[in-house]
């Protein structure tokens, strides 16, 4: 199966496009993405102003241009709650089902949980001491920036972050503006802003659960869908 993932997420908007099979590995046959930075159009009442509406139609639009041009047999299409928390998020939902000619999943935040957590099971485990594993764009940003690389026989790299290196870099990355922070390794345009606090919540998490160092894994919540399909 040809299968197309289309996320729509607060900060970016993605299509994976996968040869799906029951118990293969969820590797993109190709992929796009559209930075929307959603906060950037909320208004007072937490509804989506009319920009940020034609931000997200024509972000998705990319999206299904690249599904035409890989024939796609199937596709699921998931929205995270930060869309379904807006007041107005029916209409901006429909509008994007008109464009899919389809019905959007719209994720709680324990059904991005679950699906990442899967993702994060499945993906082949190292040969590292027991340890924590971390997902998802943020902490795969700092860990480039702050963590160094895992390499071992038989298996892809991964990236290790320490909480003391993580420690050392926040302070540095708050001194530094957010429109210089892409010079730095790992840090995407999409992630100036908001890296910052991204850091200080991977280090609370960390502090928290006592955890010293994380791994981390490359596969997050569209490789827990393709994986859970």
């Amino acid at each position: 199966t040809r299968l197309g993932v289309l996320d729509i997420g607060s900060n970016t908007i993605h299509m994976l496009i996968v040869d799906a099979a029951p118990g293969a590995r969820p590797d993109p046959e190709a992929s796009t993405k559209s930075t929307v930075r959603l906060m950037q159009y909320v208004k007072d009442d937490g509804s989506i102003k009319k920009s940020g509406i034609e931000a997200i139609l024509t972000a998705v639009d990319q999206c299904m241009e690249l599904a035409e041009e890989y024939d796609i047999t199937q596709l699921l299409a998931m929205a995270t709650s930060a869309i379904k928390e807006a007041p107005n998020s029916n209409k901006i939902l429909r509008k994007i089902e008109e464009r899919i000619g389809q019905s959007v999943t719209v994720l709680s935040g324990t059904d991005e949980a679950r699906l990442t957590f899967l993702a994060a099971d499945a993906f082949p485990k190292s040969k590292h001491p027991a340890h924590a594993v971390g997902t998802s764009k943020t902490f795969r940003s700092l860990a480039r920036l702050a963590g160094a690389v895992l390499r071992q026989s038989g298996r892809e790299d991964t990236w290790i972050m320490t909480r003391e290196q993580l420690e050392d870099w926040i302070p540095r990355l708050a001194a530094i503006e957010p429109e210089q922070r892409v010079a730095l390794p790992g840090i995407t345009p999409e992630r100036t802003m908001q890296i910052v606090g991204g850091g200080i919540v991977a280090d609370e998490i960390m502090r928290s659960l006592n955890v010293h160092e994380v791994e981390i894994c490359p596969w997050a919540l569209r490789e827990g869908a393709i994986l859970r399909w």
